[in-house]
């Protein structure tokens, strides 16, 4: 048996495939935070009310540290504009908060160019009270929709 065999077997005795080259994280630490599945849905279109806004949503953000962190802004090139619609985001210590599609949009791009297709990605750049600013990748993808 060749050494590849055996990792893979390894691997999969482990709950894991291990294939070199294709398994990422998709989790972003930022001191104390990490940040797991930055994501947002494909743009709709333009509305005549005003600009595109297209919102980005986050699997779950923790906070494992032990004194309060706020997520306080965000930027990046695909847009004019990044706003946190419900303001600054508090983690206090300890906490893990799901931010998905299911819920409210804890960030909006304000008239993304281009606008979002599914299968993009873009780098977004996360502000946070302590531990600074960090760059993470969404990924571009229509939310699935679980079944009753």
């Amino acid at each position: 048996m060749t050494r590849r065999p055996v990792l893979l077997a390894a691997g999969a005795l482990a709950g894991m495939v291990l294939v070199p080259g294709v398994c990422t994280a998709h989790g972003v630490h930022a001191g104390d935070v990490v940040i797991d599945h930055p994501y947002a849905p494909p743009s709709a279109s333009a509305s005549p009310a005003g600009p595109l806004r297209s919102p980005v949503y986050l699997r779950a953000i923790r906070n494992g540290g032990r004194v309060t962190e706020r997520l306080v802004g965000a930027h990046t090139d695909r847009a004019a504009q990044v706003q946190l619609p419900q303001g600054p985001i508090v983690m206090p210590p300890g906490a893990a908060l799901r931010m998905r599609h299911d819920g409210p949009a804890p960030l909006e791009l304000l008239d993304p160019t281009p606008p979002l297709r599914d299968g993009d990605r873009f780098t977004l750049t996360l502000r946070f009270e302590r531990a600074g600013a960090v760059d993470v990748d969404v990924w571009v993808q229509s939310p699935r929709v679980r079944e009753p």
